[in-house]
């Protein structure tokens, strides 16, 4: 049997727009080109936050590699509109 690489995990993250007028599809379109080649943005939600604030919570399908959480809470701030990133929730991805 031959090295199939690392294993997968998924990322929940809660990402803050920068103010209540920020473009929400603007900023997850934005996420998915920020994003490193090897990793998938799965899915997304738009939630209440607090004060009219709207956050998108991320899934993000990454490598299992030691320290990939830390990188993508990274790109994900680098994101334009992006005020702050909470990390939320890992799972390993069965399949």
């Amino acid at each position: 049997m031959g090295d199939k690489g690392p294993g997968r995990i998924s990322l929940l993250m809660r990402v803050l727009p920068e103010d209540v007028g920020t473009d929400l599809k603007a900023v997850e379109s934005n996420i998915k080109k920020a994003l490193p080649e090897d990793c998938t943005l799965d899915g997304v939600d738009v939630k209440p936050f607090a004060f009219g604030l709207q956050a998108l919570v991320c899934a993000i399908n990454v490598p299992d590699l030691e320290g990939n959480a830390d990188k993508i809470e990274d790109v994900l701030r680098s994101v334009p509109g992006v005020q702050g990133v909470e990390f939320l929730k890992m799972s390993r991805v069965i399949g």
